[in-house]
C-alpha cells in the first residue's frame, strides 16, 4: 500500500482490502480524500480499482472486500459494479449512508448484490470515533 492511514491527520482511518474467495491478497488502499483533495477516492473505491488493474478484469466476482466501515453509497455503486460476492465491515455508517440502506426493490432490480456481513469491533470503532472526537475539540 503506498499511503498509510496515518499519513494525513484529517483523513478519515478508513483502510480496506480485497482477497480472493480462496484467500489470496489481491489489493488494499487507505482513504486518500484530503492527501489527494479528491472526493472519490475512499479506500473501498482505490481498493478495487487497485484490485481491477491488478487481475486485468473489470469484474471482481470472485472478490472480498474487507473494510473498516460500512461502504457509503459512493462505493456501494462500485462494489455493485464490480460484481464484489461479499463485503465485510466493522462499523455500520449512519442511518441512510451505507450499502446496507438499499431498499429491498432496488436491490432486486440489480443484476448484482453482495453479500454483507458486519462483524461489530470495537477497536475500529474506537479508531472511528476518536478521529471524529479529535475533530470536534
Amino acid at each position: 500500500m503506498q499511503k498509510s492511514i496515518d499519513s494525513y491527520p484529517n483523513e478519515l482511518p478508513s483502510y480496506s482490502a480485497i482477497f480472493d474467495v480462496n484467500g489470496s491478497f489481491i489489493a488494499d488502499s487507505a482513504n486518500q480524500v484530503e492527501g489527494q483533495r479528491n472526493p472519490l477516492l475512499h479506500s473501498e473505491w482505490t481498493a478495487i480499482q487497485n484490485a481491477s488493474q491488478t487481475l486485468k478484469s473489470k469484474y471482481l466476482d470472485n472478490c472480498i472486500l474487507i473494510t473498516g466501515l460500512e461502504p457509503c453509497l459512493h462505493c456501494a455503486g462500485s462494489i455493485i459494479k464490480a460484481r464484489i460476492s461479499n463485503v465485510v465491515y466493522f462499523v455500520s455508517n449512519d442511518q441512510g449512508d451505507g450499502i446496507s440502506n438499499f431498499p429491498p426493490e432496488m436491490i432486486y432490480q440489480l443484476n448484482h448484490f453482495p453479500k454483507l456481513e458486519l462483524i461489530q469491533n470495537s477497536f475500529v470503532l474506537n479508531s472511528f470515533q476518536n478521529f471524529f472526537k479529535n475533530k470536534r475539540d
